[in-house]
């Protein structure tokens, strides 16, 4: 950041910070900042706040969206780089992963592969709320959302923005989650507004009641951990399955559930 000092920080501006830290290539060590635990506001470790039971329990509704976590409309991969991704990512269980999701040319080396990253992210949030629920032994709701939507448009409004062409990004629900279409100018639709309605409509009743559903939305079950779903919010507004087949989500649960470490 060029400074020199804690006083040196903090009389940098708002404007200066979001510029150097979304600078092409600014270095990722000064740049992706992670939890501190200081033993006051963070006193302990997450997984250790769950195991002990000290974990809130309260109602939680949490999500992500299809083109975060790997997936993009851009993405551009080779049968090489994908057979290759596999090998290190999967090692002993690249072949099972490469029959679950077989590619044979470049074009679908990319659909495959943001196919996988998206059903990755929609297991590992499941697997997250069985956890909550099943490790924390918390009682109250947990509803999960996977978000479709693409926003028209660029947000000239806010520096941190994506261009357009990022697709259903992360981060590109808010505008609809809490109804704030009117706070930028990108060319909004009808369509959208609808969206808007909907799901700050499930927002509305959340906060108020801890839970999202009402009267003319559709049903949004809260989740179950035997039965691996997510809401899909956005272009269509239906459950849909955690991954695309049993046997997907079958690998992947035995894939994450193998790298799971206290954070």
């Amino acid at each position: 950041m060029g400074a020199s000092s804690p006083a040196g920080l903090r009389a940098l501006t708002a404007d200066e910070i979001v510029t150097k830290v979304y600078a092409p290539g600014a270095p990722a060590i000064g740049t992706d900042f992670g939890n501190v635990l200081d033993g006051h506001v963070l006193p302990t470790t997450y997984t250790a706040a769950m195991e002990s039971g000290a974990e809130a329990d309260v109602p939680v509704l949490t999500g992500n969206n299809k083109d975060e976590n790997g997936a993009s409309p851009t993405l551009a991969m080779t049968v090489a780089q994908y057979q290759a991704y596999a090998d290190t990512t999967f090692g002993d269980r690249a072949a099972e992963f490469l029959a679950l999701y077989p590619a044979s040319t470049d074009a679908e080396a990319a659909a495959r592969y943001n196919t996988y990253a998206r059903d990755e992210e929609r297991v590992s949030t499941f697997l997250w709320g069985t956890q909550f629920r099943n490790t924390a032994g918390n009682r109250s709701p947990v509803y999960n959302y996977w978000w479709t939507h693409v926003p028209p448009g660029s947000d000239t409004t806010n520096p941190i923005e994506p261009a357009n062409g990022a697709g259903a990004y992360h981060g590109a629900e808010k505008y609809y989650l809490f109804g704030n279409l009117y706070g930028t100018d990108r060319p909004w639709t009808e369509a959208d507004h609808a969206i808007a309605d909907t799901t700050s409509s499930y927002v509305a009743n959340f906060v108020a009641t801890g839970n999202p559903n009402g009267r003319s939305l559709p049903a949004w079950p809260a989740l179950r951990t035997t039965k691996p779903l997510s809401m899909e919010l956005g272009d269509h507004f239906a459950t849909l399955p955690a991954a695309d087949s049993d046997a997907k989500y079958a690998f992947l649960k035995d894939y994450l559930k193998s790298r799971t470490t206290s954070y």
